[in-house]
C-alpha cells in the first residue's frame, strides 16, 4: 500500500497537489455527449424492475433505482461493450459520492472542504455485456451503495492504492459529476451555458453524468472519450439499447 501511494507522490508528501503521474491522456481519443431522456429513464427502470422482481413488501429488497445509478449503469455497459474482448477480464467501476450529510454526524450543506469519496464494484466483463447487463450492473451498484451507507469511510484509504496498482488487464470505468447538480443552471452573468463538458473524462476510461434539463424536459448528459472505433461502437450500442429496452 504504501509503495503504490508513494508511486503517486502521496505518501511521502501526502498533502502535496501534485498531479498524479499515471493519468496520461491518450492521443487519440474523440469526445461525443450522448443524451438520455425522462422517457428513456423511466424504460430502464421498468427493464431493471422486471427482471429482478424485487419484494416491495421488504424494504431492505428494494433497489435503489435512482436516475444516477440507471445513468451509470446503461453507459458503463454500452462502454464495456464498445470495447469487446475478454469476458472474463475483470471491470473496475469507481463511482464517488458526497458524504456531507452521511457523517455523523452530519456536515452542514455549507461546508467547504473534500468530503467526496471513491466507492467501486467489481465484476466481470461478461456480466456487463449479458442480455440484461443494465439490470446485473444496476443490482451491483444499489448493493454498493447499501453498503457504503453502512460502511462509510471502510477501506477509503486503501481503495486509492488499489485503484493506482490495477494493470493494464484490468478495465477501470471511473464516472464524474452527478444527476444531482444542475450545472446548465450556474449563473456566471454571462448568460445560459450553452454546453458543460467534463475535462477529468479523457483520463482512465472515465464519462461523465450530468443533469442538463428542467421539469417534464429533463435530460441526462452522458459524455465520453474514446477511440474511434470504440465510439463507434458505443454509439450503436447506447442507441440500439434505448429501442429494445
Amino acid at each position: 500500500m504504501g509503495k503504490q501511494l508513494d508511486s503517486a507522490g502521496l505518501e511521502s508528501n501526502p498533502r502535496s497537489v501534485k498531479p498524479l503521474s499515471k493519468l496520461d491522456v491518450q492521443p487519440n481519443l474523440l469526445r461525443a455527449t450522448f443524451q438520455l431522456t425522462t422517457e428513456d429513464i423511466k424504460k430502464l427502470r421498468e427493464s431493471v424492475l422486471n427482471y429482478h422482481h424485487p419484494a416491495e413488501t421488504d424494504p431492505t429488497e428494494r433497489l435503489n433505482l435512482s436516475t444516477y445509478v440507471l445513468a451509470c449503469s446503461y453507459a458503463s455497459v454500452c462502454q464495456v461493450k464498445a470495447r469487446g474482448g475478454d469476458t472474463d477480464r475483470e471491470v473496475y467501476f469507481v463511482w464517488s459520492a458526497d458524504c456531507r450529510s452521511r457523517l455523523d454526524p452530519p456536515l452542514p450543506p455549507n461546508h467547504f472542504g473534500d468530503t467526496v469519496m471513491i466507492y467501486h464494484i467489481v465484476c466481470k466483463a461478461g456480466d456487463f455485456m449479458q442480455e440484461n447487463g443494465v439490470a446485473i450492473i444496476a443490482k451491483k451498484l444499489s448493493d454498493s451503495i447499501k453498503r457504503m451507507e453502512k460502511g462509510l469511510l471502510e477501506g477509503s484509504k486503501e481503495r486509492l492504492g488499489l485503484m493506482l496498482s490495477l494493470g493494464a488487464e484490468v478495465q477501470r470505468i471511473s464516472v464524474s459529476g452527478s444527476t444531482g447538480i444542475q450545472f446548465y443552471n450556474t449563473n456566471f452573468g454571462w448568460g445560459n451555458i450553452v454546453k458543460v463538458e467534463l475535462s477529468s473524462i479523457d483520463r482512465a476510461g472515465s464519462f461523465s453524468v450530468m443533469d442538463a434539463g428542467n421539469g417534464s424536459d429533463r435530460r441526462i448528459e452522458i459524455g465520453v472519450a474514446l477511440t474511434s472505433s470504440e465510439m463507434e461502437f458505443f454509439d450503436s450500442f447506447f442507441y440500439n439499447g434505448l429501442e429494445i429496452v
